[in-house]
């Protein structure tokens, strides 16, 4: 007897599809009973009509099945929805043990128990009714099977599993009428009619379905292959030389795999010939015609009459290089990372017993070999690695030359797992730059997976899901705290740029009083070093600081009022007497003692007395203001060399106008004067100045520049796109343009 959760959980599925064919199929039958339970009791009462021995028992039942119609229609689309959320999760539910009463105890064991006579009749009906619906619509049903088990993970899908399927449809019929009160015969009738209706119903339901199936498949592998950004950062030359519209040229994407039709998994060799092929075709054919072309390019030779290698020996191959990496042929290498794998090739083949003289690759397996080998050179371009790290993601080759040969997944699908790592792994081979802890623990980690792939993998992909998973977990740990540091970088320059804007408001606040006016030693400090730090202050506190600021312009116009009076009558007044209120709120913010407090005021006042006296003695030996206590603010990172743009004195607008619309999120590749290449991700763009801050892969801060400033930067190739955060997409990409140029 089969258990009611019969695999296990995928996590490589389609939810937005899963919900399409939901709403294609499950919703549906709903309807669909629901119209049966409407003509049920009509057709119980006709039943009833002809006599015989249970006229009694279907007239009771056809009022049993009016009153309780809703309950009915209610645990019929309960078992709908439950098998269909078992199938989202990956563990697709048997009708099996559920029409023979098998459940779960406590501990979590089957537990059988005896079934009467009438309900062994019962579920029989049942059985009959769900095996006749099948066996008309075979061939639909199993199609259907085979797109919903692709949908949901993988999953194989059968009649007994499929949550729609005539099986399922019969359970829910089970559990519609079970606990209503009703004779045997007359609940075997009531399966009868459901089953007459559900064949013309469903008909016109599974006739449609696969159709539909095969039009919500093929539309979303339209919107998946559709041609991507082929992105480039735009400028007016561009436009003029009508290149603008390059950005839209179809990608390898939507020229190659779009409409590729993997072929069957290879069978058995002929008879007689053990190295022949299966499959001549592992790739689409104008990118094998691609890549002959180019290789007949280089090597200019003519036909080759050695034997082709087997892909079973070249595997094998590969398997030998993969678990002896440090091992290379002696002498010079070749620069290309292809060449470089192919000598290796022969020179492990040696190893094996087969006579590089003697034997060649064959054109279809050397094409896979040069593509991916293509693919990994332009991906270590892109991410600038280099050093150590750089070499240990080449040891990745090999496997995943292995990979691309066993199955085209790698190229035709974005969550396949191999190709999932390894956009990881790229991604965190960019991060492994610093020295801090966070970035020690993700280079042990990554150095630990790209062993595990070299020791462990031999030829069932399906090991790089557990290595997805534990490094997935990993990176996004230092993901997490790389946002930590951006947030903290983001908050660093918003509050200095928040205190440069003070700055320069109280800068400009205090340039139109002071202009003009010579003023006395004493007041001028008071005006530059007291009130000036001061109105910053208040502007930095937004709207709670707005009357405090309103009274510290009013106070500096009273004071530059008293002087002009002082100035005028030479008389004795009560000076500053008026202004103390605010005066001594000043003074308090800025943390002055009382005693820097008072002699404070006694400078301005002896100040504005010898003003009024003048008595030049007295203001040449006035004592100088004390100075304020100096308020600690935290330290913004050092800008790096490239933080120093300059605008040109020509702005491209195009470009400028770009960089202002540029999202947030944005990775741009920016170069040093010294050539070397870091990417930066838009992290903040100011309210204030509209300036734009990225940040690196650890989340510090790198660079600050106006869109002019950037557009300038553009034009001298020092800041240029970055590749696409899909790192095997963009690597792809970048090796169909090498092989077309």
């Amino acid at each position: 007897m089969l258990n009611g959760f019969t695999q296990d959980s995928r996590r490589d599925r389609n939810a937005a599809l899963l919900e399409h064919v939901r709403l294609l199929a499950v919703v549906p039958l709903g309807e669909i009973f629901q119209s049966v339970m409407d003509v049920l009791p009509a057709r119980l009462d006709e039943q009833a009509g002809s006599g015989g021995a249970s006229q009694i028992d279907l007239i009771e039942a056809k009022q049993e099945v009016r009153r309780r119609r809703e309950h009915s229609l209610s645990r019929f689309r309960s078992h709908l929805v439950n098998a269909w959320q078992l199938l989202e999760l990956g563990r697709p539910l048997s009708v099996e043990y559920k029409l023979a009463e098998a459940d779960l105890d406590r501990d979590g064991a089957a537990r059988l128990s005896l079934l009467s006579y009438q309900d062994m009749e019962v579920r029989l009906a049942i059985r009959r009714m769900a095996d006749a619906i099948a066996a008309r619509w075979r061939t639909e049903l199993m199609r259907v099977n085979r797109y919903v088990g692709l949908l949901a993970g993988g999953i194989k899908l059968s009649d007994d599993t499929l949550p729609f399927g005539p099986h399922h449809l019969g359970a829910g019929v089970f559990d519609a009428f079970e606990e209503l009160t009703l004779a045997p015969a007359a609940r075997l009738e009531i399966i009868r009619i459901c089953e007459d209706e559900l064949q013309s119903r469903l008909g016109v339901l599974y006739a449609g379905l696969e159709q539909r199936l095969m039009q919500v498949i093929q539309a979303s592998e339209r919107a998946l292959l559709q041609p991507r950004s082929r992105r480039r950062i735009p400028s007016a030359r561009l436009i003029t030389e009508g290149e603008a519209d390059g950005e839209q040229a179809p990608d390898w994407i939507a020229r190659f795999f779009a409409q590729w039709q993997p072929p069957d998994a290879a069978g058995a060799a002929p008879a007689g010939n053990e190295h022949a092929r299966a499959v001549q075709e592992i790739l689409p054919a104008d990118l094998h015609a691609l890549l002959q072309r180019s290789r007949q390019l280089e090597q200019q030779a003519g036909p080759d009459a050695r034997r082709a290698l087997s892909q079973r020996e070249l595997l094998s191959v590969l398997s030998l290089l993969q678990s002896m990496p440090e091992e290379s042929p002696a002498g010079p290498r070749p620069a290309r990372l292809k060449d470089r794998l192919k000598d290796d090739i022969r020179a492990t083949g040696a190893k094996l017993g087969i006579d590089p003289a003697r034997v060649r690759l064959d054109p279809v397996d050397e094409d896979m070999l040069d593509l991916v080998a293509m693919l990994f050179e332009v991906m270590l371009d892109e991410c600038n690695l280099q050093g150590p790290v750089r070499q240990d993601m080449q040891q990745l080759l090999v496997p995943y030359a292995k990979v691309a040969l066993l199955s085209p997944d790698l190229f035709l699908r974005e969550n396949d797992p191999p190709r999932r790592l390894l956009n990881l792994l790229a991604d965190a081979a960019e991060s492994l730059v610093g020295d801090e802890a966070a970035e020690k623990a993700l280079r042990a980690e990554f150095d630990r997976t790209v062993d595990a792939i070299q020791q462990d993998f031999a030829e069932h992909t399906e090991v790089f899901a557990g290595w997805l998973q534990s490094f997935g977990t990993a990176f996004a740990s230092y993901k997490r705290r790389v946002e930590i540091a951006e947030r903290r970088a983001t908050e660093l320059h918003r509050a200095q740029e928040r205190r440069e804007e003070a700055r320069r408001f109280a800068d400009g606040a205090a340039a139109p009083r002071l202009q003009g006016r010579t003023l006395p030693p004493a007041i001028s400090d008071f005006m530059t070093r007291y009130w000036s730090p001061y109105v910053g202050m208040t502007v930095l506190r937004g709207e709670s600081g707005a009357d405090d600021l309103a009274q510290a312009l009013a106070l500096a116009d009273a004071l530059l009022e008293e002087l002009d009076l002082a100035r005028v009558h030479d008389q004795a007044r009560p000076w500053l007497e008026q202004l103390q209120p605010a005066l001594t709120k000043l003074l308090d913010n800025l943390g002055l003692s009382q005693a820097d407090a008072q002699a404070a005021r006694a400078a301005l006042r002896d100040a504005l007395s010898g003003q009024a006296s003048k008595d030049a003695a007295a203001l040449s030996e006035l004592p100088p203001l004390p100075r304020p206590p100096l308020i600690a603010q935290p330290e913004a990172p050092a800008p790096a060399a490239w933080e120093e743009p300059h605008a040109l004195a020509e702005v491209d607008e195009v470009t400028a106008d770009y960089f202002r619309q540029l999202p947030m999120g944005t990775w741009l590749d920016f170069v040093s004067r010294s050539g070397s290449v870091r990417a930066g991700k838009l992290s903040w763009i100011s309210p204030i100045s509209a300036r734009l801050m990225f940040v690196d892969r650890s989340g510090s801060r790198m660079c600050v520049a106006s869109p002019d400033e950037l557009s300038a930067m553009a034009q001298l190739d020092r800041v240029r796109m970055h590749r696409h955060e899909d790192a095997f997409y963009s690597a792809m990409q970048g090796a169909i343009d090498q092989l077309e140029n």
